[in-house]
């Protein structure tokens, strides 16, 4: 990788479960100097929704916010940017013409079709590596670089027997996910399985709004869902407790979840509706149990709940931790086939 030691890093990353937090932490053990800055210019749940609908309306906020943040900055080696849907083109620029040898770099942890314009963006950034596998494959200038788990979900205890929870369930309720859960929810009655719930929204509104629009919310309880997000140590927790977690991907992505990542570090079956899983290098039917969305009633056999999980070799589980994440995203040599098992699968 590049010696990233001494350099001055801008960093632009949306708050996302405080994994801001640790990248930018792991970039300063390397020894670089970092400024973080929230890429969105605006928060709230209102303000996210414009985001995702019409972020042209954000134009002037953005422009004011980033204006600011470059007008206080110092000489730049490094523009790291993750989704980048905020930042203005113009500002893209100035921070090129203020600094000619900047080195600028993109990551998408989203599939370019969710991030509005940033197809526009795409020639202001030297390097640019995306989770998605299918985007890869469109855009010739992208590397591909699966995402990554942090410390805190590594863990030995591969053990089922005593575990509290056969199958849990953590995360945002966004698109379909909450139809999934009540699939997962009615097998696990049927089949005597005791499920841990976490199902997170923005706001209180946000629950009332669905269950009038969206038909899978109308015989859904308020009680059902948690308005304040689950700490990472919490989540930990419930996942050492768990034989089974499940992970369903938003059904316009085909890139595997931060989530899969921690749950295998941590030694944890997953139960997924991504079928792009089998293309990877840590895949074991034994450990990863797939199934379609589309499907009306979920069939998991017994013995997925019963085998011990099957430990991933360590080199392998290595290449998904942060540290490493962070090297290759700063490495002009990273090589993006170590991941695959199958690259053509479409």
């Amino acid at each position: 990788m590049d010696d990233i030691k001494g350099r001055h890093i801008l960093f632009f990353c949306p708050r996302f479960f405080k994994y801001e937090n640790e990248i930018t932490k792991q970039l300063e053990k390397m020894g670089a100097n970092v400024e973080w800055f929230d890429q969105r210019s605006v928060q709230g749940t209102i303000g996210r929704s414009i985001l995702k609908i019409h972020p042209r309306l954000l134009a002037i906020q953005s422009q004011v916010y980033y204006s600011k943040i470059i007008n206080n900055t110092n000489k730049l080696d490094y523009l790291f940017v993750i989704e980048g849907q905020m930042i203005p083109i113009n500002i893209m620029k100035k921070i090129k013409k203020n600094n000619p040898d900047i080195k600028t770099i993109l990551y998408l942890w989203d599939s370019v079709s969710n991030i509005k314009g940033i197809k526009n963006k795409f020639r202001y950034f030297d390097t640019i590596y995306s989770y998605d596998q299918l985007d890869c494959k469109k855009y010739k200038k992208f590397i591909f670089r699966p995402l990554f788990y942090i410390d805190e979900y590594t863990n030995d205890d591969k053990h089922i027997s005593h575990k509290k929870y056969d199958i849990s369930s953590i995360g945002t309720v966004h698109s379909d996910r909450y139809a999934i859960i009540k699939k997962i929810r009615k097998y696990a009655i049927e089949n005597n399985k005791k499920m841990f719930e976490f199902n997170y929204l923005q706001k209180k509104w946000v629950f009332y709004f669905k269950k009038i629009l969206n038909y899978e919310y109308r015989s859904a309880n308020v009680n059902e869902f948690s308005f304040i997000k689950m700490d990472s140590k919490d989540i930990a927790r419930v996942s050492e407790e768990t034989v089974a977690i499940l992970d369903a991907q938003h059904p316009k992505n085909v890139g595997l979840t931060m989530r899969t990542f921690e749950m295998t570090a941590a030694q944890k079956k997953i139960i997924t509706t991504n079928s792009y899983i089998v293309n990877y290098n840590f895949y074991n039917e034994n450990n990863i149990f797939y199934f379609n969305r589309e499907e009306k009633h979920i069939r998991i056999p017994d013995s997925f709940f019963k085998t011990e999980f099957i430990p991933i070799d360590q080199k392998v589980l290595d290449e998904y931790s942060i540290q490493h994440w962070i090297r290759d995203i700063f490495d002009e040599n990273f090589d993006e086939n170590k991941f695959y098992i199958n690259k053509d699968t479409d």
